[in-house]
């Protein structure tokens, strides 16, 4: 084998052990330029875009177990990666008008349970103001009676 393709061999199998291990990240410093190592630079830039994607996937997905879900994925992505980064993304979205409509709610609720519990309030007012006004009738009418002598014969 020449030094060529040595080189190309050696370069592939550093990338095999760095893939097998879920090491995307990966660099190789290619000395050469042929069709070998164009196809090695078009591997590594397409790894290179697939690790910045997960990357940002990942800090995502830990601010959303914070229930921070304030971020997009901002990473440039192709094929089916743009399709999962735009998946997130509108997942995300759905999420932030989830939570402001029921931020909106809670505050109407809240309001609404201020109200009733003034209405509460009055209406036991009322209550007692009536309860009061018929123990002043009820003693009235045991006054009347009695200093009212019936004679029925």
């Amino acid at each position: 084998m020449d030094c060529h393709k040595e080189r190309a061999w050696c370069t592939f199998k550093r990338l095999q052990k760095d893939l097998e291990n879920g090491n995307l990240d990966v660099n190789a410093n290619i000395g050469f330029k042929d069709e070998i190592a164009e196809v090695i630079k078009t591997m590594l830039n397409g790894l290179s875009m697939i690790s910045n994607v997960l990357g940002e996937i990942r800090k995502v997905v830990e601010n959303m177990a914070k229930l921070d879900f304030s971020e997009d994925i901002k990473a440039d992505a192709k094929g089916d990666l743009d399709v999962i980064k735009q998946g997130i993304n509108k997942a995300l979205g759905s999420l932030r008008v989830l939570l402001n409509n029921l931020a909106e709610m809670a505050i109407k609720l809240g309001s609404s349970v201020e109200e009733l519990s003034a209405t509460t309030g009055s209406i036991a007012q009322e209550n007692k103001n009536l309860n009061e006004q018929i123990s002043s009738i009820a003693s009235s009418v045991e006054e009347v009676s009695a200093t009212t002598k019936f004679d029925c014969f």
